[in-house]
């Protein structure tokens, strides 16, 4: 969990998230689709505490379950401005509204924190959108105790899509570039369907907020008017039984998390960082793989060598293990390599940048794990590649 790959989150999250003064792009609206909610126990993850600092894993189901059993409670309120002044219409960019359950806003410190970490985000994209997700900070996750001592917090994210959306998808992607590096890589993918190494994938399921900037779904987000469809918004929760450090001006202390980095590397994760490498052998442990889907971030997923020239044929990764890298013409990062369980590959998760703890270089802030009192910025990888 380090802090400098939000940039580079925006690019993987197929260039809709856009820095500061570019003009967002008149997408027109797609045709109106039923997108369905991936299983919620595919998109929560957990923190939990290692020897030396932090790693980020899937959710066991029985985890999953409970996580999401105190969701839809009443009393959650939005941070950091009258409720009244959050449900705008109008926006410059992209609006993170935070609703915290009340041990969170009795805690200052923690409330402002939040709230850091989600400004930044929003300084940092274009896009008109507006996005909800339930945060909370106590020793209870909205209301449910964590399930052992070395969880350190989780978060759940709202994954939508159908077996079939990938043409479209590819249609929106390209009404959206607003750069001709946009326009020229998002042109080289291939129309009806993406290869990958196990086959030519039609379908597409990524996190809600890339489907809002994309115009699949409204612009902004209705927590109860979408319930029905949808299930409860994205969230994340951090357990207070840690010691964590939540002002990085100072450098963080030895023995503490950096809050500020761990808050916006799973806040990057909903609003995008998101893979499926493993996915499909996992699902096929549990019934016949029928529709091969992939997420946004794996349009970019290769095996070392890929070039401009065979962008459009190469195979995508969606097989765990092997050396993975991101690739979208602006040079190539290593990724990790495993399901989403762990197993298999370099064990840590594929929807995270390749740990710096095994190569000793440091790529962005969705680095898999971080150490205790170790204080991140951004790095020029992370700009270069934005």
């Amino acid at each position: 969990m380090n802090i400098r790959i939000w940039t580079l989150l925006f690019i993987f999250v197929v260039g809709l998230l856009m820095v500061p003064g570019s003009q967002q792009a008149q997408i027109p609206q797609p045709r109106q689709r039923e997108l369905k909610l991936l299983d919620p126990a595919d998109s929560t993850f957990v923190i939990v505490a290692t020897e030396d600092g932090t790693a980020c894993r899937l959710a066991t189901r029985e985890e999953a379950e409970m996580f999401r059993a105190g969701r839809g409670q009443a009393g959650l309120r939005p941070l950091g401005e009258d409720s009244a002044a959050i449900w705008r219409t109008q926006q410059t960019g992209l609006r993170i509204v935070l609703r915290a359950t009340t041990q969170l806003n009795n805690n200052a410190v923690a409330r402002q924190a939040f709230l850091r970490a989600a400004a930044y985000w929003e300084s940092v994209i274009n896009n008109p959108i507006q996005v909800v997700i339930d945060v909370d900070f106590g020793p209870t996750r909205f209301g449910v105790p964590y399930p052992n001592q070395n969880v350190i917090g989780s978060t759940a994210g709202q994954i939508l899509g159908t077996t079939d959306l990938y043409p479209e998808f590819r249609s929106q992607l390209l009404a959206a570039a607003d750069t001709p590096q946009k326009q020229q890589i998002f042109q080289l993918l291939p129309q009806a369907g993406l290869p990958t190494d196990l086959g030519v994938a039609q379908g597409v399921y990524t996190p809600s907020p890339v489907l809002r900037a994309l115009g699949f779904l409204p612009a902004n987000a209705d927590p109860t008017g979408e319930q029905s469809l949808f299930g409860v918004p994205p969230s994340v929760g951090f357990n207070s039984n840690f010691a964590f450090d939540f002002d990085p001006s100072d450098g963080i202390d030895f023995n503490k998390i950096d809050f500020n980095a761990t808050a916006i590397h799973e806040i990057g994760h909903l609003l995008g960082f998101s893979s499926f490498v493993g996915e499909p052998e996992r699902l096929a442990e549990r019934s016949p793989l029928t529709d091969l889907s992939v997420n946004v971030w794996d349009f970019f997923r290769f095996r070392p060598g890929v070039t401009l020239s065979g962008f459009s044929t190469a195979p995508r990764v969606l097989l765990a293990g092997g050396d993975q890298l991101h690739f979208a013409g602006l040079g190539e990062a290593a990724l990790s390599t495993s399901r989403l369980d762990g197993q298999s590959g370099d064990g840590r998760q594929a929807p995270h940048w390749k740990d710096d703890a095994s190569t000793g270089q440091f790529i962005g802030i969705m680095d898999p794990t971080a150490s205790f009192g170790l204080r991140e910025e951004v790095s020029a990888k992370d700009l270069l590649t934005l």
